[in-house]
């Protein structure tokens, strides 16, 4: 209503007279009330002696009592009606005032310039949370390419260890198992033994089978190409290296190898049980050999795998810097941020209702609960009274509720 209006309903003559008036409208009134109650607890008092209405004569007094007592009220209504009437406008005139700059009133500017902040904020908060999301997505990014790139390191240095110790045993095997019928065969082979390193060969037996879910298909492949190009060449030269000294060494023991098998046969003619002491030394001998190229074997996998996890470890904390970086909101906003419910389905209430009853509504007096409770309670008895349809519960239970008239 427009404030205007409401100071125009106020006239300054009508105002003093009915202020004037109210005291004398007030002291009726409570002479009314007064006078009413006097009457009504003669009648009490005569109900109560009688322990209850006794008599069709006592209902009719009781009766009439109600019917003058509702007239009463109606008068004492009618006078201070003009008093009531007057200060409610008196009190809407100073509330239209408060109300036409109210922020919480949907129509007053400072309203709708806190929405226009509102919006600001929440857009602002909206740019913020992409920008984190982002720079999270990269940083996951991140920290998984350095992980493939670790993996796939790890897993081609295992592989490698694997393919070169499998040649190398091949040729100890070779030279430990040979006799004097083989020799030079043996000889022949060892020197034949080709030390160039077959990529193609290599990579037959090994499968990326590393899963991932931030990277693509063609992250994958330029990693992996990445680290095969520099493997490939790293290998080559180890395995030249590696396979030429154990060839090497392998030719440099053939000599000593005839006079040992020469020694061996002569004495599996002559003494027996020394050529199988002789052949039991050289079998602890092979399998000391062995031992050591497997630990020798495991310490260049425990290489290969700290420098692995240290490249790994550098990008995290570089994908780390690039988050925080990001995450620095170059004009902050003030904003205070609070969850607000929309429920969608009806079957949302539901939902609402029992988080409500079962964090709160439970530890409530049974007092608390009907007020609160109220419109539902009076549609269910409108239910049982229109419909004769009641609720099936033992935790519910319809009474009557009897009024004279």
């Amino acid at each position: 209503m427009d404030t205007q209006a409401n100071n125009s309903l106020i006239k300054v003559e009508e105002f003093n007279q009915i202020m004037q008036s109210a005291p004398a409208t007030l002291q009726r009134n409570q002479a009314s009330v007064s006078a009413c109650n006097q009457a009504g607890q003669a009648l009490l008092d005569t109900i109560e002696a009688e322990k209850g209405i006794s008599s069709d004569e006592l209902d009719a007094k009781v009766s009439e009592y109600l019917a003058k007592t509702k007239i009463t009220v109606e008068n004492m209504n009618k006078r201070r009606k003009p008093l009531t009437q007057l200060l409610a406008t008196v009190s809407k005139s100073f509330t239209s005032l408060e109300s036409a700059i109210d922020i919480k009133s949907a129509t007053t500017i400072p309203y709708k310039l806190q929405q226009a902040r509102n919006r600001y904020a929440a857009k602002k908060l909206a740019e913020q949370k992409r920008r984190e999301e982002e720079a999270r997505r990269k940083q996951m990014l991140e920290n998984e390419k350095a992980q493939y790139r670790s993996d796939i390191t790890v897993m081609l240095d295992m592989a490698y260890a694997a393919y070169v110790e499998k040649h190398i045993n091949a040729l100890n095997n070779m030279f430990n198992r040979a006799t004097l019928a083989t020799y030079n065969n043996v000889c022949r082979q060892i020197s034949e033994t080709s030390t160039n390193f077959s990529w193609s060969a290599f990579v037959e037996n090994v499968s990326d089978n590393k899963q991932t879910f931030y990277m693509d298909a063609e992250t994958r492949k330029a990693i992996k190409g990445e680290i095969a190009i520099q493997k490939k060449k790293d290998f080559t030269e180890r395995y030249r290296f590696e396979i030429e000294g154990t060839k090497q060494d392998l030719i440099d023991k053939l000599p000593s190898l005839r006079k040992q098998l020469e020694e061996q046969e002569e004495l599996r003619r002559t003494n027996a049980a020394e050529a199988a002491r002789l052949e039991e030394e050289s079998k602890q001998r092979e399998a000391e050999a062995r031992k050591k190229q497997e630990e020798e074997r495991k310490r260049r996998e425990e290489e290969a795998k700290a420098k692995a996890e240290a490249e790994k470890a550098a990008a995290e904390v570089q994908a780390a810097f690039d988050f925080s970086a990001a995450n620095m909101s170059p004009t902050p906003t003030k904003s205070k941020v609070k969850k607000k419910i929309q429920v969608t389905n009806p079957q949302g209430f539901m939902q609402v209702y029992q988080m409500w009853f079962m964090r709160e509504g439970i530890n409530m007096s049974m007092e608390d609960l009907e007020k609160i409770h109220k419109k539902m309670i009076t549609f269910c008895e409108k239910i049982a009274n229109k419909d004769e349809e009641q609720i099936q519960s033992a935790f519910v239970k319809y009474v009557d509720d009897v009024t004279a008239k």
